[in-house]
């Protein structure tokens, strides 16, 4: 069974970035962001904080996926692999944000707003939204969905996702289980990292027998609005 992630605290230690990024290990941040007005609306509802956040817009289109409710909100592979299971949009924060109000049923169609540059869709935000150790070299990208699962995937670069609004579950996996998480075609990939093939809640798949193994290894973390998670590359 997958084991719980280290966490610590944060409580604005100026050495923070080089002390956590020197440990070469995942680490959960509590309350990394909790003092974001962003934050404070999500606390009062859904709604708040989409108003606030759509505050922000500049009208620029983002890239946004839609997937039937029959995928259950995962990302990946049309069923006989020779497409994706979502169709792909370009509409504006505003725009997604009122798609999900209306989609609050449980078995509503996934949505979700992709790795979208914020200085260029929401110019403003990070005056009151910043990380408190990250650099001015650093451009953040923001996220936005109901329940959607990206599928195992990794990154060449250090970081530090932030949860604002609703929760997030991330699972963790060490370079050495990509052999067991049955990773598809390098060269054509649905958010443009390469994916497993096999989803993390279903371990008894007959097709994906070592999927196991690598689930023992996982390391698991669910985050709050507020709280943060520090992934090292790879």
């Amino acid at each position: 069974m997958p084991s719980a992630m280290e966490e610590f605290h944060f409580t604005g230690q100026d050495d923070a970035l080089e002390h956590i990024v020197a440990r070469e290990r995942p680490l959960v941040i509590r309350g990394l962001v909790k003092d974001w007005p962003l934050v404070t609306a999500a606390a009062q509802s859904d709604t708040a904080f989409a108003r606030m956040l759509a505050s922000f817009d500049n009208g620029t289109p983002v890239d946004a996926l839609v997937m039937p409710a029959s995928e259950e909100g995962v990302i990946g592979y049309s069923a006989d692999g020779s497409g994706f299971n979502f169709d792909h949009h370009r509409a504006s924060v505003s725009q997604g944000l009122d798609k999900l109000l209306k989609l609050a049923d449980r078995d509503a169609p996934g949505v979700a707003m992709q790795s979208a540059p914020i200085a260029a869709c929401l110019p403003g935000l990070l005056e009151q939204h910043a990380v408190p150790f990250l650099g001015e070299q650093i451009k953040p990208r923001i996220w936005i969905g109901n329940r959607v699962t990206t599928p195992a995937h990794f990154d060449e670069y250090h970081n530090v996702a932030c949860v604002v609004c609703g929760v997030r579950r991330f699972t963790l996996f060490a370079p050495e289980q990509i052999g067991n998480l049955y990773i598809g075609p390098l060269d054509y990939a649905p958010t443009g990292a390469a994916i497993s093939m096999a989803r993390l809640d279903r371990p008894d798949d007959p097709r994906y027998p070592r999927l196991r193994l690598a689930l023992e290894s996982a390391i698991v973390a669910d985050l709050e609005p507020g709280d943060a998670i520090y992934i090292p590359p790879m």
